[in-house]
């Protein structure tokens, strides 16, 4: 009886291997960070970790992984900087003067994040189609952004010549003055203002031979990837390219279905 028993655990075992496969994957990401005058800016991001899959009929199965990978957002901000001088001009009358700095900002965002997919497969011989979503975390970010500042009024006076040369006089009226142009470059890794939790819709199609697969995906993300926010919204969604390799036995060893 004991023997009867272990043949049949040992066939449920074999039949359940030889539906399922794992294996390691890696691609990229092409990511359109924003539409420019002369035409989108795409970007590439990397993505890599494993995949699982199970076969429940010959032509269909379900495909999960876990990955960490890359996305990419643009920004750009404007702002009109009101200093000391301007704010004193106005209170004395004198409107017609502008001391106003105008800034603008261009920033370019990394989002690091682990990302956990449940696709449905469809199979016809070696090609296949995903579809399902996806959940991912943003564990970390950098923000590189670049400021350019103008003061139109400064550059076109002297304050030297104005004031009469004197050094002193000059001094203390130009620690009030910001520059007539000025480019700042920062570097940030805080994640504040920037949404934690992503998740969205995921399809793609595939190509596998033997234990090797291709896979062309796309992901629409159906949150903003900021926290909080007052104009349109801004998702993560771009396509991926990936290459994997399945480990295990039996059907799906010859003819997979592939997930990104």
């Amino acid at each position: 009886m004991k023997f009867i028993l272990f043949l049949l655990s040992l066939n449920i075992s074999l039949s359940y291997a030889q539906k399922f496969q794992f294996g390691p994957e890696l691609g990229f990401n092409l990511i359109n960070v924003e539409t420019q005058d002369i035409g989108d800016n795409f970007q590439v991001g990397w993505h890599t970790g494993g995949v699982a899959q199970y076969e429940f009929k010959s032509w269909f199965g379900v495909s999960a992984g876990l990955y960490y990978t890359q996305k990419r957002q643009a920004f750009e901000k404007s702002e009109t900087i009101s200093n000391v001088l301007s704010l004193a001009l106005l209170q004395q009358g004198l409107q017609g003067i502008d001391l106003n700095t105008y800034s603008k900002q261009n920033g370019r965002i990394t989002l690091n994040t682990l990302q956990v997919p449940l696709l449905a497969v469809f199979k016809h011989k070696e090609f296949n189609l995903k579809v399902g979503g996806y959940v991912g975390y943003v564990f970390n970010s950098r923000t590189k952004t670049t400021e350019i500042k103008n003061t139109p009024f400064v550059s076109t006076i002297d304050i030297s010549t104005l004031l009469g040369g004197d050094p002193l006089l000059t001094g203390a009226i130009s620690s009030f003055i910001p520059p007539a142009n000025e480019t700042l470059f920062t570097e940030s890794t805080n994640n504040s203002g920037l949404s934690s939790l992503d998740f969205g819709l995921k399809a793609g199609i595939g190509y596998q031979v033997n234990s090797i697969g291709f896979n062309a995906n796309y992901t629409y993300g159906l949150t903003d990837y900021r926290s909080s926010s007052t104009g349109s919204q801004e998702n993560n969604s771009y396509f991926q390219f990936s290459i994997h390799y399945l480990f295990g036995k039996g059907s799906l060893k010859k003819t997979s279905y592939s997930r990104l």
